[in-house]
């Protein structure tokens, strides 16, 4: 039978020493090892997720209870203690006794085995300084000093501390529904037992659940007619979708709108806007979706197939590539770019230990080229969206406002009109923060290009 500490031991190893990804961690152990049965599928993915997240706190504990470095420690040692004390201090519903004896036996069917006697002493120890209160942790994120003072810079007075007590909150999951209004009615009526489950209010689409593994098997998954994407995410298309109908000049050729998603994958908001493009503008719409991977152009055009979408093209092509034949070609541009992540720690939670402030710059230039290159590619009289999931002004409104003075021929457009008034924070751009039980953090900023005279 296959142990859930092994793996969750394995799990926080590939990300906090090897540099690994979260998501990509978590859902390659999920289907290396298909006979887990679901509880054990959520526990794994809560045990990694909260580890990674409460990473900086949980090193400290340990450092304050043995005296050997984590350095010097046996990898297996290491992320067993991380996750034996994630499961005593971070993690409700695991009881105490079970986290360090599940823990230790993990540890006795590793290389390191003859050390868990060592990893029982350090963690009864921490047990018993809990339930004595000597040990108090904090319930907060531990955000790493730099980014904390980016933050408080970036941030209305005192969101920075707010942002952290979210972080350290489970993410709802939130479904998006291409469907007809009868076949809406079924999905829901199916989903009626969920905890949790409400509707967004960026997006009429959108719906959160308290749990998401399931739905991979719903029936309605497979016919395409749900899938799982954050609502911000979805916001982003929208805008661009909405920003199209209110600015696309009349073409009286008819021809097929053109929209470019330069850094598509997955692809979750390329198929928004080929599903509800069309019927919105009154005219076809042909999606062109690029990433610079291969391998995430398979991912969406495996996404494509399971929708039933024909209007969309899948390319791999890197956004900082200026190609002749992209001048002016489109109607509509979507970037949204490469950024540090920070609104979407929840969904991603080894961004905290993984991103330096050396990246930002790295990031902002990389930013700033790509929207350059964007703006060659539209079309007088088109719309441009530029999103993030990141919540620092560099990467938001710094870039828009440089964007603006390099390229006067663009005006912002105000999302105020777009999205209810308690969304976000409005300055004609929209800063949506991550709410409690609701979306990701975002940044959606809508120009459109003046017509020539």
């Amino acid at each position: 039978m296959t142990d859930v500490r092994n793996l969750a031991i394995r799990g926080v190893r590939e990300i906090i020493d090897e540099d690994g990804y979260s998501q990509l961690v978590v859902s390659r152990l999920i289907s290396d090892h298909p006979e887990l049965p679901e509880q054990d599928r959520k526990l794994l993915t809560r045990l990694v997720y909260e580890t990674v997240l409460h990473g900086f706190s949980i090193d400290r504990i340990i450092s304050s209870y043995t005296d050997l470095p984590l350095k010097k420690m046996k990898p297996e040692i290491r992320n067993a203690l991380r996750i034996g004390i994630c499961q005593l201090a971070y993690l409700q519903g695991v009881r105490s006794y079970a986290a360090v004896s599940s823990t230790v036996e993990a540890v006795k069917k590793t290389r390191a085995r003859s050390l868990a006697g060592f990893v029982n002493g350090v963690l009864r120890h921490i047990e018993r300084d809990l339930e004595k209160k000597f040990l108090v942790p904090d319930s907060t994120v531990e955000l790493p000093r730099w980014l904390m003072e980016k933050l408080e810079a970036s941030c209305p007075k005192g969101k920075a501390e707010e942002l952290a007590g979210i972080f350290s909150l489970p993410k709802p999951v939130c479904i998006r529904m291409d469907a007809s209004e009868e076949q809406k009615k079924e999905i829901l009526e199916s989903l009626k037992n969920q905890i949790g489950l409400k509707q967004g209010r960026l997006v009429p689409d959108a719906w959160y659940v308290s749990s998401g593994a399931e739905l991979l098997q719903h029936p309605a998954f497979a016919r395409g007619l749900l899938s799982i994407q954050d609502e911000s995410s979805m916001a982003a298309a929208e805008a661009l979708v909405e920003g199209l109908r209110r600015h696309l000049p009349a073409d009286p050729v008819d021809r097929p709108v053109r929209i470019l998603d330069m850094c598509a994958a997955p692809g979750g908001k390329s198929t928004y806007m080929a599903l509800r493009g069309p019927e919105r503008l009154g005219r076809d719409v042909q999606l062109i979706s690029r990433d610079i991977h291969p391998s995430r152009v398979e991912l969406m055009e495996n996404y494509v197939r399971r929708l039933g979408i024909t209007n969309m093209t899948c390319e791999a092509k890197d956004a900082l590539a200026a190609d002749p034949e992209d001048a002016a070609a489109y109607e509509g541009i979507l970037l949204d770019a490469p950024c540090s992540g920070i609104g979407i720690v929840r969904s991603k939670p080894d961004i905290l230990l993984k991103r330096t402030p050396e990246e930002i710059g790295e990031l902002t230039d990389i930013q700033q080229r790509m929207l350059d290159n964007a703006a060659s590619m539209l079309k007088a009289g088109g719309v441009l969206v530029y999103s993030t999931c990141t919540l620092l002004k560099e990467e938001n409104e710094g870039q828009i406002l440089a964007f603006l003075q390099r390229h006067p021929e663009f005006e912002e457009q105000d999302l105020q009109q777009y999205f209810p008034e308690d969304a976000g924070s409005f300055n004609r751009h929209l800063t949506l923060w991550p709410e409690e039980n609701g979306h990701d953090g975002f940044f959606i900023a809508l120009l459109t290009k003046k017509k020539q005279d």
